[in-house]
């Protein structure tokens, strides 16, 4: 077997055979077919089939697509689909299957790109070429939803539709059954799902419409005009108030001017920090109600209150939002309590520069103030700036005698890194920021070109208060450090990779440093948030004694 992948280790599957896999390390969504096909030419000989199981996540409402964003989505795809058309070319193999998806049959909400780019591989599995001579059977099987493993295992955590869908999904052995009766059934096009197709397409339609929210309700009251104007940013005819609003294709722009919208007919200022991963219409109404209602020194945002005493505290990393944690939430079980806090300066801009060590205090007493002891049990963790944030905080805690049962450290910035972060350029700051919020369409409307403005300025702030800080070492906190092994791609912001060590004088009980591989923003993604959730998430360790001296 040749395996083609962009990682640069065998599959757990594949391990007990690696003496009969090659790997050959690309990336299709950025390579050129002709180049990969080079590479595996001399690896090539007396080929029997080929499989194209490639793709990436991705999603997004249309209006909020520009071409650039939806070629980076299908990339993997589409260049697969060449490659594989260049090695039928040059080694004649048996066969070659697509694994497409009945999301090109039935589509999804916000998968408008990955739903082409899966009816392009049905359409190349009716490919003839020119002349005849071409005698590989070419086949294309359309998926349903998999279960324990792939992509969709990971998303839309809090989407009841999603996890029903999950729950009769394929197993990867069914899979290998059904795929070897498609090698001898040799069909050009096969769907593949565990349900009739009636059954089926319930799990990829839009979700069912609440009567409440459509749109001929009549507009006298604050709660029909906000479902109007998201009716209208959604591009729909009804929602349902207590739907997630990003798993129905819904971006950080699409809330930015729903909440500008909000400001500017009610006069109510709600931040984009404050909603959280699961935000629904509903959400936004009560935060609507409860307008005026914030902290001082810091917000504790309670994003998902469980049943037990532990509390886990996810701290912003540098440009002060805390909307990229939604992915590692959505990945924690229901039973455990997450707050967030988010940069108060992105509020309220005025506030005085802190130094990270006070900065810290504040954070710590708000947690405190919100989820008192002995009731609760503090864990800490941190993203990039976050993670030195939340090492001061744990630091703070021993000092007080009460040390936080654990502390998780994700991708930070070496020791003593500060002063060079504090070097970035300003304009290029400015860029990463307009890029980040562009993800997901071409130009940032005014509301989102202002919110790009103040993460940067938070940016700033952050990174200046890095560069005289000295982190603490812990002496009684249990500490776990997430680093990510690949580089970002150039022009983004990123801590340089750590040495191996590095963060031993920091941290007495460390319990252990995992390389991922991911690049710095991946590492908060999925697949790898996954690991890292269940981490946070599993019982704390048995607390190491106290230094000497502690009450």
């Amino acid at each position: 077997m040749v395996l083609v992948a962009r990682g640069t280790g065998l599959p757990d599957a594949l391990r007990p055979a690696a003496d009969r896999v090659t790997l050959v390390a690309a990336d299709l969504a950025t390579e050129e077919p002709r180049a990969i096909a080079e590479r595996l030419a001399p690896h090539l000989d007396d080929l029997a089939g080929i499989v194209h199981a490639a793709g990436a996540a991705a999603g997004g409402l249309l209006a909020r697509r520009d071409p650039a964003t939806a070629r980076r989505a299908t990339a993997a795809k589409l260049r697969g689909a060449l490659l594989v058309e260049l090695l039928i070319a040059e080694h004649d193999p048996d066969h070659a299957v697509s694994c497409s998806s009945m999301a090109a049959r039935f589509g999804g909400a916000g998968q408008f790109d990955y739903t082409a780019a899966n009816a392009c591989l049905d359409a190349f599995a009716h490919y003839a070429p020119p002349g005849g001579g071409d005698a590989t059977v070419r086949m294309s099987v359309g998926w349903d939803i998999w279960r324990g493993v792939g992509m969709a295992e990971h998303a839309l955590r809090s989407d009841a539709r999603h996890q029903r869908h999950l729950a009769v999904g394929i197993t990867a052995g069914e899979g290998a059954d059904v795929f070897d009766r498609a090698l001898h059934l040799q069909l050009p096009s096969l769907l593949v799902n565990t349900t009739d197709l009636d059954a089926a397409r319930t799990f990829y339609e839009g979700p069912p419409v609440a009567p409440q929210a459509v749109r001929d309700t009549p507009a006298q009251d604050p709660s029909a005009e906000v479902t109007e104007v998201l009716l209208d940013l959604l591009g729909v005819t009804a929602v349902d108030p207590e739907a997630p609003l990003y798993d129905l294709g819904a971006d950080s722009l699409t809330l930015l001017e729903l909440l500008d919208e909000v400001k500017r007919r009610f006069g109510t200022d709600i931040d984009l920090s404050r909603l959280s991963h699961r935000v629904s219409l509903a959400e936004i109404l009560g935060h609507l109600g409860a307008a005026g209602e914030t902290g001082q020194a810091a917000d504790v945002e309670v994003w998902q209150r469980g049943r037990g005493q532990d509390v886990l505290c996810l701290v912003h990393p540098v440009g002060g939002d805390i909307q990229a944690y939604r992915p590692l939430v959505a990945a924690l079980p229901d039973d455990l309590t997450v707050c967030l806090i988010a940069d108060p300066a992105l509020r309220d801009p005025d506030l005085p520069a802190r130094s990270l060590t006070e900065r810290a205090g504040h954070y710590l007493a708000a947690v405190r103030a919100a989820f008192p002891a002995p009731g609760h049990r503090l864990r800490l963790a941190g993203w990039s700036f976050g993670a030195w944030t939340a090492l001061s905080m744990a630091a703070h805690a021993e000092a007080q005698g009460a040390p936080a049962d654990t502390v998780h450290l994700i991708d930070p910035p070496p020791p003593h890194a500060g002063r060079r972060l504090a070097a970035y350029d300003e304009d290029q700051i400015d860029a990463v920021f307009a890029r980040e919020l562009s993800g997901n369409g071409g130009g940032l409307p005014e509301s989102g070109r202002a919110y790009a403005e103040r993460l940067a300025r938070c940016c700033r702030a952050n990174l200046a208060a890095m560069a005289d800080h000295r982190l603490p070492r812990l002496a009684a906190t249990p500490a776990t450090v997430w680093l990510a092994a690949r580089p970002v791609e150039e022009g983004l912001l990123a801590p340089d990779p750590t040495e191996p060590g590095a963060w031993d004088a920091h941290l007495a009980h460390l319990r252990g440093a995992h390389r991922l591989d991911a690049d710095h923003y991946e590492i908060v993604a999925p697949p790898h948030v996954a690991e890292i959730a269940d981490a946070l998430a599993a019982p704390p360790p048995p607390a190491p004694p106290r230094p000497a001296g502690r009450p």
